[in-house]
């Protein structure tokens, strides 16, 4: 649908009211006696599952519960009820761990089926009756279960009023003729001049995308948007929105000469990674993605964080948007990250051995519900190693009158599990209130994310790419409605990034085995920080693929750069992800606040000069113009 002002105006009204720089008119209300009961009573329902239990989301315990008709539930009507059911009705279930012969064949004794498996990635999706689970968590191979996650792309986790695809101006201004419709961020980024100057159109260069698909593909060959011979990965070219059309089309505007391919984000972590060595292993030398999964872990690489740094070792250059869930530069906040600091009140949970999260004076942050929140999960993460979480955190959704739980996360974290809570999104979270509650272990730095919705008291460091990766480009985004037709960005106040582009920047505790990174820092706090994400693109420009006719996000942002990076490594065969990195940030314009910054990173990239290099770079590379320059 178009985008319509009205909404938008409403939507940054709601957003600065439930601003983390908005002060009070007055204190927070207590949470109520009754609720506080409630958060002890699932808490001493966690203390006593036995083993398999506590192998098990607690989503998916809450609906073996709600299934069994156990009392407890009565006493919460919204939780268990959320249930990834397969086309045959069973449930959707993840399985992390050693996925052998007898898993198998007990899989099949309980009457489920696998439905995806990757090799060698301790990971399957199996079809299963929830009577069945808890038979099959009892098997000493298996570590963890939970529901099925979907693959999110950065586009889809725009505010509703921004996630329509069509615009209609753009749409009915001309008739369109074959191969016709060119991103604004070709003239807005300078390519169109750098293409000229340099003497280079991307020949020579594979790229390729990840995303939700290419459903598309054939119809925009056959009108000349995209060439015919797109390579995409056997079995991988996905079912959704078309999205990966989108992205193809921004590359080729760009960098017409280049070679392009795709490859699906979904439905898994495991699926993803290996999709991602499949296109390096295919000659992809430049990859871009716009797709995320909240379980991904934040504070180190996981299965795509580890992938991401493999075939950037192997010499690939790797491009990800940065995420579309607000900065507080521009007054908003859906994230609160930072060291868990145990609060006296209220008095009933610490005399429970318990102690909720002082968000500074009130053990509770409140949510706006911006119209994203009904679609994503809301997610906490801590720096504990994945597989290895021994600090246990707990997450609850207390209702606007701090009444009753409304929603709670209380998975089991004893040692061998991921540092995760996801409250899945089956209650209404219109001005409710997070509580972060310790239940064991440490005071822990932790990452309290909503994934759209706002805050009334947050922080920055929103943007998690793929959770640790060392070696991604992150991208943010600015939009082209600033832009006179047909004319360059100029920086500063004129180009400003997006209100909903996810600032950084990103701290990371351990490598891809768990060892810790960096020493202590200020506060205790360790680690080391990434300056990400490191450049500013275009959004809001025109493409053919009929969802995303004017391509809102971080998602069109990326591959604007990922056209930039196909054409640097033309003109620099040699080059590394490093050196095109360092070039981004050199020649970008500078945007939002001065210098080197958590929302626009080096500023908006510029393609001459990032493709211009200086005398010692382009020398290295024996670069024929280097003399004259």
């Amino acid at each position: 649908m178009p985008i319509r002002s009205v909404q938008l105006a409403l939507l940054l009204v709601a957003a600065l009211i439930h601003s983390p720089w908005c002060v009070a008119e007055s204190p927070m209300a207590p949470i109520s006696a009754d609720a506080l009961a409630q958060i002890l009573a699932l808490s001493e329902e966690k203390r006593h599952r036995n083993g398999a239990q506590r192998k098990l989301d607690s989503a998916l315990w809450y609906a073996i519960k709600r299934h069994r008709g156990d009392p407890l539930m009565a006493r919460f009507q919204t939780l268990g009820r959320h249930v990834t059911r397969g086309a045959s009705g069973e449930a959707l279930v993840d399985l992390r761990g050693r996925i052998d012969a007898g898993v198998m064949t007990r899989l099949d004794q309980l009457g489920g089926r696998v439905e995806l498996a990757v090799a060698e990635s301790e990971w399957a999706r199996v079809a299963i009756t929830l009577d069945a689970v808890e038979a099959l968590a009892e098997l000493p191979q298996l570590r963890h279960l939970r529901f099925a996650e979907p693959a999110y792309t950065r586009a889809q986790a725009l505010p509703v009023s921004m996630a329509g695809p069509t615009h209609a101006a753009r749409a009915s201004a001309a008739p369109r003729r074959l191969g016709s419709v060119v991103s604004e961020g070709d003239a807005g980024h300078r390519v169109d001049v750098a293409r000229a100057q340099y003497n280079v159109d991307g020949s020579g260069v594979l790229i390729c995308a990840i995303s939700d698909s290419v459903d598309e593909l054939s119809l925009l060959q056959a009108t000349g948007e995209l060439p015919g011979n797109v390579l995409v990965l056997p079995g991988q070219a996905g079912v959704g929105t078309s999205e990966g059309t989108a992205l193809l089309e921004i590359i080729h505007d760009l960098a017409p000469g280049a070679a392009l391919g795709f490859a699906r984000a979904g439905p898994s972590p495991a699926v993803m990674a290996q999709n991602i060595f499949g296109l390096r292993q295919a000659g992809c030398e430049v990859i871009i993605d716009d797709a995320y999964f909240l379980t991904e872990p934040v504070f180190q690489p996981g299965l795509i964080g580890q992938a991401i740094d493999a075939v950037v070792a192997d010499g690939a250059i790797y491009i990800t948007a940065a995420g579309n869930f607000f900065n507080l530069d521009s007054g908003l906040s859906g994230v609160w990250e930072g060291l868990f600091s145990p609060t006296t009140l209220p008095p009933l949970l610490a005399g429970a051995g318990l102690a909720a999260h002082d968000f500074g004076g009130t053990a509770m942050t409140t949510v706006s519900n911006d119209g994203a929140s009904a679609r994503f999960p809301i997610s906490l993460q801590w720096a504990n190693p994945a597989g290895q979480a021994g600090d246990d955190l707990d997450l609850y959704l207390l209702g606007p009158g701090l009444t009753a739980v409304v929603d709670a996360s209380t998975s089991v974290q004893d040692g061998d599990d991921d540092a995760l809570e996801i409250l899945l999104g089956a209650a209404d979270r219109t001005n409710a209130h997070l509580v972060v509650v310790k239940f064991s272990g440490d005071d822990v730095y932790f990452h309290l994310n909503t994934n759209g919705s706002l805050l009334s008291i947050g922080t920055d460091r929103q943007s998690i790419g793929h959770g640790g990766s060392l070696e991604q480009i992150s991208v943010a985004a600015v939009g082209v409605h600033t832009l006179a037709p047909g004319a360059p960005f100029t920086g500063g106040p004129a180009n400003p990034p997006e209100a909903f582009s996810s600032d950084g920047f990103r701290r990371v505790f351990f490598d891809a085995q768990g060892n810790p990174l960096g020493g202590r820092g200020e506060g205790g706090v360790g680690g080391i920080e990434l300056m990400t994400p490191e450049i500013t693109a275009a959004d809001r420009v025109s493409t053919t693929t009929s969802q995303w006719l004017t391509f809102f996000g971080t998602s069109a942002s990326a591959p604007h750069v990922a056209a930039v990076a196909g054409l640097y490594r033309q003109r620099f065969p040699g080059a590394t992800a490093a050196q095109f990195r360092q070039a981004l940030i050199d020649g970008g314009l500078d945007t939002g606040t001065p210098g080197f910054d958590r929302t626009a990173g080096g500023g908006i990239m510029m393609a001459p000069e990032t493709l211009a290099g200086s005398f010692e770079f382009a020398d290295s590379f024996e670069d024929p113009a280097a003399a004259t320059r």
